[in-house]
């Protein structure tokens, strides 16, 4: 199918490669923001509690309500404002970080920059008001809202009774929210992994691809057959280097598929088109880039252009209309008749782009039979490959002094390089989850401490009678992992609905795996509740029944 787009929108690929997961990082920056809000409305509770009194004489001098809300919302703002400061002033490199990490820049200049821009400035500075407007207005209209006589006799006592219902629940919301972003970077960085693990069909190792373009060195068509062989010959003459080839297609590129292909033996369905990926490549490239033959033989120096038509098919291919490699073996496809003959079968080869998707049945067809321009030189050496860099690019040159080099590099950083969406998701979703961790428990902490001070005559009371240290601990504690508790019942629901809608985005992890994840990640939340509600719960076990008594 042909897709058109207006103009107008640009033409990126980088944009569409990752338009996605950009979406799913700002819909978790959008949940770090809603525990942060509820974290600063809870620490907003909490200070009003202190200023309960003074509050309580200012209306009672005859400062208006009105007055006073605007005062409390001035003093949210300016907190705002100190930290939009902040934020613009780590912007410019926290953008240039992650286009370092985007697109696996280690040093020197990435490959694109992106300045702070007015749009993006003035949205997030829209955000922060309506996130004052939300979380701020709350807790000062809460603040306002008391019995001026009965304040000025309880001080902060009784109020502090009145703020810990609305202050526990935004504990338990950001509780929510922290399950969903630590389970999803449990899912991001199990990803990860199993895409860097994963079985390319390739030796990486030891591998060096150089992506070379012929049409640019103004050698005439009929003249590049022998500039080819001099660029093999000077690659395999470097020293240590042990194989090179080359390739229509590289390692890190996707060939173009070719339809309307027959094959010999294969009755297409209605309808069916039946497409193939092609190669053209030397002999020893299978050898070059450590891709297994299953069977058969490979592409030799015998298969020229006045020799029968031959190829080398996949594993897919095979399986997928032969049934199993033995068969495939002696049969013959084309276009318009079937004239080139099946004479070997290896293992997959995924690229990057291949990896997530599945094996694409692919042909490989050797140079001599079909001539086109190769775009990538394969070489194979026998130790590390970044010392023999310098050397194949002076050889290249000397073989060819007008062939450009577009690329060289070795398989692995290419391979590191091709993965920097998902090293940035991974490592952004890392820290999206560890702070919302740190929220959650700095809000459950704060709560806690709270509960605490609001129950000092009421733990006095309970060891008077005979209620021991240990007591306090459990009752505290319990109280801390029931709030959790609630947080991960609630958050449950919205996890499998997160789930659903990043499952696209994550690769090679099963749904028991994702289940796994959810368990880690209640085990995490658990355990840092009791961490933080223990340091309350020794502060309430060493309370003094007689000092607690004497408070009222």
């Amino acid at each position: 199918g042909i897709v058109l787009e207006p103009f107008a929108r640009g033409f990126s690929q980088f944009r569409r490669q990752f338009w996605t997961p950009l979406l799913a990082l700002m819909a978790m920056a959008t949940l770090v923001l809603l525990i942060t809000c509820a974290n600063v409305a809870n620490l907003l509770l909490a200070r009003a509690v202190g200023r309960q009194r003074e509050i309580a004489v200012r209306m009672a001098i005859g400062a208006g309500r009105a007055r006073l809300l605007h005062q409390l919302l001035t003093e949210s703002a300016l907190l705002v404002a100190m930290a939009g400061v902040a934020a613009v002033l780590c912007a410019g490199w926290a953008a240039d970080l992650l286009v370092r990490i985007a697109t696996a820049t280690t040093d020197g200049v990435p490959p694109f920059a992106a300045p702070i821009d007015l749009r993006v400035l003035a949205f997030t500075a829209g955000v922060a008001f309506l996130s004052v407007l939300a979380f701020g207005v709350w807790p000062a209209w809460r603040a306002t809202r008391l019995d001026v006589l009965d304040a000025l006799k309880s001080g902060a006592r009784g109020a502090i009774g009145g703020t810990a219902r609305p202050a526990r629940a935004l504990v338990v919301l950001q509780v929510a929210l922290s399950l969903v972003l630590v389970t999803g970077t449990g899912l991001f960085v199990r990803s990860f992994q199993k895409l860097v693990d994963a079985d390319p069909g390739v030796e990486r190792e030891r591998l060096l691809t150089v992506g070379v373009d012929p049409r640019l060195s103004g050698v005439p068509p009929q003249d590049l057959p022998d500039v080819y062989r001099r660029v093999l010959e000077a690659a395999r003459g470097v020293p240590g280097v042990q194989a090179a080839a080359l390739a229509m297609c590289g390692l890190h590129s996707s060939c173009a598929r070719e339809s309307g292909f027959t094959l010999e033996g294969y009755q297409a369905r209605t309808g069916e088109d039946v497409a193939f990926r092609v190669n053209v490549v030397t002999p020893g490239y299978f050898s070059t880039v450590g891709m297994p033959l299953l069977a058969g033989r490979a592409l030799t120096e015998r298969d020229l252009a006045q020799t029968p038509a031959v190829a080398v098919v996949n594993r897919t291919l095979a399986a997928s209309y032969f049934g199993d490699g033995q068969a495939a073996i002696g049969r013959r496809f084309g276009l318009a008749t079937p004239d080139i003959e099946i004479v070997g079968i290896v293992e997959d080869a995924r690229t990057l782009t291949d990896i997530k998707g599945g094996a694409v049945p692919t042909v490989f067809v050797p140079l001599s039979q079909r001539p086109v321009i190769p775009r990538a030189l394969e070489v194979r050496t026998a130790t590390d490959p970044a010392p023999a860099i310098a050397a194949v690019r002076r050889a290249v040159r000397a073989a060819a002094p007008g062939l450009p080099i577009e690329s060289i590099e070795t398989m692995q950083e290419r391979f590191r390089r091709g993965l920097g969406r998902e090293r940035l998701l991974m490592l952004l979703t890392s820290a999206f989850g560890t702070l919302a961790l740190g929220l959650a428990g700095f809000g459950l902490f704060g709560v806690l401490s709270c509960t605490v001070t609001r129950r000092t005559r009421e733990f006095g009371v309970r060891m008077a009678v005979g209620a021991s240290r240990s007591d306090i601990l459990r009752s505290v504690v319990g109280d801390a992992l029931w709030l959790v508790a609630c947080g991960v019942l609630a958050g449950l629901p919205c996890v499998f609905i997160a789930g659903t809608l990043v499952w696209a985005l994550i690769f090679g992890v099963s749904p028991y795996e994702g289940v796994s994840m959810v368990a880690v990640a209640v085990v995490v939340l658990l355990a840092v509740g009791t961490v933080c509600g223990v340091v309350p719960a020794l502060r309430a076990a060493r309370v003094d029944p007689m000092v607690a008594l004497r408070q009222e």
